[in-house]
């Protein structure tokens, strides 16, 4: 039976937001705009996105967020069994940009939208494995490397209400795997069985942590930066502070 794989989010996260940086924006963007109509303008943030990036990296790798534990897997053949234990998910921290990070700001509405076209550069995943199979029971370590996940995330602010959300975040590209094996009996038959697993189920089932992942940070730097404001324009709430 294939288990569930465990997802560990960021928690006590802390910004501190402006609201007059906000304004400072706004203005800058509603004069450029008025000459345009209501399909906004565009901005590339590229190093504000990459400042971002360097942020989560650091902040993930002080608070050990990186790696995250996969949870135990075990699988019934015709002729074999298999089980996985002590599975790791390296690499979550590991985030830039494939193309231009743009920010569209359309005055009617006095919204703006933030585009990261994102990659995960340095995936990797770690178990340790036990087959049997025709009487004999190979064990090791299986490796995989996730090349090219790539991800597309969109947020959302309202510059009425000083709010933020997340608008999108869907993988564009589960990337794909080279996997390495190291234990003991090894045969090509075994290392077909585990090829075809990770290939079918188990790349697949991860993909899908990775995107709740990334959906959790992003939910939650949206609920952080929305705390902030709040506190900003309600002066008497704690003082947050910065990433």
């Amino acid at each position: 039976m294939v288990s569930p794989v465990t997802k560990k989010t960021l928690e006590n996260v802390n910004f501190d937001v402006d609201k007059g940086l906000v304004d400072i924006f706004e203005r800058k963007y509603q004069k450029s705009n008025e000459l345009r109509d209501d399909a906004g303008i565009t901005a590339v943030v590229n190093e504000f996105a990459d400042k971002i990036f360097a942020n989560i990296h650091s902040y993930a790798v002080l608070h050990e967020l990186d790696p995250i534990a996969l949870a135990n897997v075990s699988q019934e053949f015709l002729t074999a069994s298999l089980t996985l234990t002590n599975g790791s998910l390296h690499g979550m921290s590991n985030i830039n940009r494939t193309k231009d990070v743009e920010i569209t700001y359309r005055s009617a509405a006095r919204e703006c939208e933030i585009y990261f076209p994102i990659r995960l550069s340095k995936l990797q995943f770690t178990y340790d494995y036990h087959m049997i199979i025709l009487l004999i029971g190979p064990q090791g370590v299986i490796t995989g490397k996730i090349n090219n996940f790539e991800m597309d995330v969109k947020l959302h602010f309202d510059f009425k209400t000083y709010h933020a959300k997340v608008l999108e975040v869907s993988t564009k590209n589960s990337g794909h795997v080279d996997l390495y094996f190291d234990g003991n009996g090894i045969l090509d038959l075994v290392v077909d069985i585990l090829s075809e697993f990770v290939t079918t189920i188990l790349h697949p089932l991860i993909a899908l942590v990775i995107e709740g992942n990334i959906k959790d940070v992003a939910n939650l730097v949206v609920n952080v930066v929305n705390e902030a404001i709040d506190n900003t324009l309600f002066p008497n709430s704690s003082t947050l502070l910065i990433l």
